[in-house]
């Protein structure tokens, strides 16, 4: 869809380069407290809430982007909403060492391929079928409302993570700590042990 957002908002190749830097940078802070938050919480819980965060900007960026800054503002906080490290922490827990390495592989490569499999179906599927039946050909509308169907999708699976899913194979990370069979520890706490490696 970027060229059609490109032209729509009168921006320059240079300016499409832009956004994805800056929604490349917010994933970065947001590692730093993602991993903490596994930690204490669990991955199914943090990646819930990432994932169905995501569909705000995704939905959002439709509604506001009018020009170079409200698009780097949406893409920026859709970047923030990386799902990289809770999905890495949850294979970590569910998988045995001797295995981990592929397991990280395959759900790495598996979430390569949904990002690139979004952007071709949203572009190439939705996108011609909105404007065709939608909008009546008209693309500056049609590619603002082809961005709400990954944002329901989103949604979908976040609901599907929570209610279909666990934590590690004992469950989730309440019910085991509840059980006591895993301390009970503050993010901060679990930041500051990454941090300086004790």
């Amino acid at each position: 869809l970027l060229p059609e957002i490109k032209d729509s908002l009168a921006l320059s190749k240079s300016d499409i380069w832009w956004t994805n830097l800056w929604m490349m940078l917010g994933g970065v802070p947001m590692r730093f407290l993602l991993g903490p938050l596994c930690d204490k919480y669990g991955a199914r819980s943090t990646m819930t809430v990432v994932v169905a965060l995501a569909a705000i900007p995704a939905a959002l960026t439709g509604l506001v982007a009018t020009d170079l800054t409200t698009l780097t503002v949406m893409r920026l906080l859709l970047g923030a909403m990386d799902s990289f490290v809770p999905g890495q922490y949850w294979i970590t827990c569910m998988f045995v060492r001797e295995v981990g390495g592929t397991a990280m592989a395959i759900t790495g490569g598996l979430g390569a391929v949904g990002s690139g499999v979004t952007q071709l179906v949203t572009g190439s599927v939705i996108f011609p079928l909105v404007r065709t039946y939608l909008t009546d050909g008209e693309s500056d509308m049609a590619w603002r409302l082809s961005l709400l169907v990954p944002a329901v999708v989103a949604l979908v699976v976040a609901w599907y993570f929570y209610v279909y899913s666990d934590d590690c194979p004992l469950g989730n990370y309440q019910q085991v700590k509840k059980a006591g069979l895993m301390i009970e520890r503050s993010a901060m706490d679990s930041f500051r042990q990454g941090a300086y490696n004790m």
